[in-house]
């Protein structure tokens, strides 16, 4: 075969020639007949759920300075703006957790929760919310008593139930206090000793495969979660705190990051900052949720009714 010949006796530039003749007359397919593009898998998705009602979207990116504006309004009552100023937090991608009391201090209106906290400020949210409670639940001495059953209930292990329902109890007046009963049991429901697995929100983001663990004693997201939310690591704190793994083996977190939680939807929607260990080794789940946090919601998981009950705040 001379030189720049291909087998059926055409030069190169001929044999391309031909080849590009032949792409050209073959028919394309409709646009309709394309298939579709395979689906990507979003383990984390942004959560727009407490955004709902309000009259104008916020800058994609603000700052801490924007919770100074969150202010206490005038006839808005103490559960209504912890609320609403909890779910402002969700909206700031990098706040100081110690700053977030003091923040929330200021923007109280004048009354007697203010006062009550006027002499020793709170260091941190967490501490304030504190103080809420203690104001609220002062002088009802059986909502005491319910609130410390709650307690001592979370603490019981909950580990395995299927496909578990998050539900929401009105706050524990005075007679009142969380059960269960046949109403909440699902149509059909068979025990088979499956994880407590559910899905909240954290950071404004909807996380899936939420592992509720009463047995655990920290609040724990793995690393691979925590990279996908966008959180620059110098959140995070150094720790000296060795977990223990379920095969026995020592796991050294990487460290520690406040992160506010929700649980439920918008009315019946609680949130709390939450310490978390973040961990990067090899894991089924995103976050596992201790009686650290478990114990903030006074949550209380049936792993024969497959249901995590909490208290929300009512008037």
């Amino acid at each position: 075969m001379a030189p720049g010949n291909n087998n059926h006796g055409l030069t190169d530039q001929q044999a391309r020639e031909q080849l590009e003749e032949e792409v050209e007359s073959r028919p394309s397919l409709p646009e309709e007949e394309l298939p579709p593009p395979p689906p990507r898998e979003a383990p984390l998705e942004e959560d727009k759920s407490q955004r709902r009602g309000q009259a104008a979207a916020r800058p994609a990116s603000i700052g801490s300075s924007y919770l100074f504006t969150v202010i206490q309004r005038e006839h808005e009552s103490l559960r209504d703006y912890v609320q609403r100023f909890s779910e402002a937090v969700l909206e700031v991608p990098h706040v100081n957790p110690e700053l977030l009391a003091s923040i929330m201090q200021q923007n109280l209106r004048r009354g007697r929760f203010r006062e009550s906290i006027a002499g020793k400020p709170p260091a941190t949210l967490d501490e304030l919310l504190g103080h809420r409670g203690d104001f609220r639940w002062s002088g009802r001495r059986d909502s005491a008593r319910a609130r410390k059953a709650a307690l001592r209930a979370a603490r019981n292990h909950s580990r395995e139930f299927q496909s578990p329902e998050v539900m929401m109890s009105e706050e524990l007046h005075e007679k009142q206090e969380i059960v269960f009963g046949s109403e909440d049991l699902e149509k059909d429901a068979v025990t088979n000793n499956d994880a407590v697995v559910i899905s909240v929100t954290i950071a404004n983001f909807w996380v899936k495969k939420v592992l509720v663990d009463s047995g655990s004693s920290a609040d724990i997201i793995f690393y691979k979660a925590f990279s996908q939310m966008g959180i620059n690591n110098a959140e995070l704190t150094k720790v000296n705190t060795p977990l223990t793994s379920f095969s026995g083996s020592i796991v050294e977190p990487i460290g520690e990051v406040m992160l506010p939680i929700s649980l439920g939807s918008y009315p019946k929607r609680v949130t709390r900052m939450v310490r978390f260990l973040v961990v990067d080794a090899p894991s089924a789940y995103n976050v596992i949720l201790g009686r650290p946090s478990l114990n903030s919601f006074q949550a209380i998981a049936s792993t024969y009714h497959l249901k995590l009950k909490f208290p929300t705040p009512t008037e």
